[in-house]
Formats: C-alpha cells, sequence, structure tokens
C-alpha cells in the first residue's frame, strides 16, 4: 500500500527501479489494483487495522505502561514507531489505521510517543 505512494514522489529512476525491480511480477497487477481501485484500498486499509489489532490490545491493557514495553518506550516501541513514519506518506493510511477510532491504543500510543520528545516531528514525512 506505501510503495504505491512512494512510486508517486520519487525521481523517474527510482520510480523505475521500484517498478521493475522491488515489485514482483505476479503483484504488479495488485500494486496498479491499489492505486485505482477503491475497494482494494479498503481491502487494504483493513487488513492493516487487522495486523495491529494485537498491539492495540496490548496497549488498551491498563496493566502496561503507555508504551509497548510499560512506562518507558522500549525498542518495540522504535519498530512500530519506524511502520508509523513510513506509513505517513499514505494519509488514508494515518486517517483510516494509524487515527483509528477502531484502534483507540494504537491512536493513544502515537499521541504519546509523538509528545514524549523522542521525536523531532519536523523530520517526519508529511503530505
Amino acid at each position: 500500500m506505501l510503495t504505491s505512494k512512494i512510486v508517486d514522489i520519487v525521481d523517474s529512476a527510482s520510480r523505475d527501479y521500484l517498478l521493475h525491480s522491488r515489485i514482483p511480477t505476479k503483484r504488479f497487477q495488485q500494486f496498479i489494483a491499489l492505486r485505482s481501485d477503491p475497494e482494494e484500498m479498503s481491502r487494504s486499509l483493513d487488513a492493516a487495522r487487522t495486523a495491529l489489532k494485537p498491539i492495540d490490545a496490548l496497549l488498551r491493557d491498563p496493566s502496561t505502561g503507555p508504551y509497548i514495553h510499560g512506562d518507558k518506550p522500549g525498542h518495540g516501541d522504535f519498530v512500530l514507531f519506524g511502520e508509523y513514519a513510513y506509513a505517513r506518506i499514505n494519509p488514508n493510511m494515518i486517517r483510516h489505521v494509524w487515527e483509528s477510532e477502531e484502534l483507540h491504543g494504537v491512536r493513544t500510543w502515537v499521541e504519546t510517543f509523538l509528545s514524549s520528545g523522542l521525536v523531532d516531528q519536523k523530520m517526519l514525512y508529511s503530505s
């Protein structure tokens, strides 16, 4: 899902490289469908929300802290934040997944992480 947005942003040489060497031939049609088919986009967003549900359940658990590892961020938090930072290239992914009401624990975690001082938000991609 994110690759489709990256292709829109990079220069033509990088675009050619991505399209011809990084996207397997059999997935190329899926890639094209994702760029043009709202139903395919919806399925992809649903799949992303589903993938984050176990993390959301963990973050909603009152016995854990605001972070995956408790009161202080640990390696899992930084890995997850890397996924979030990468997802920022697609506004639909942010709006319909990371900021989704359905994933309240994840949304609160993002807000906590962003306000923690650990991230220079000016360095994050903003569409």
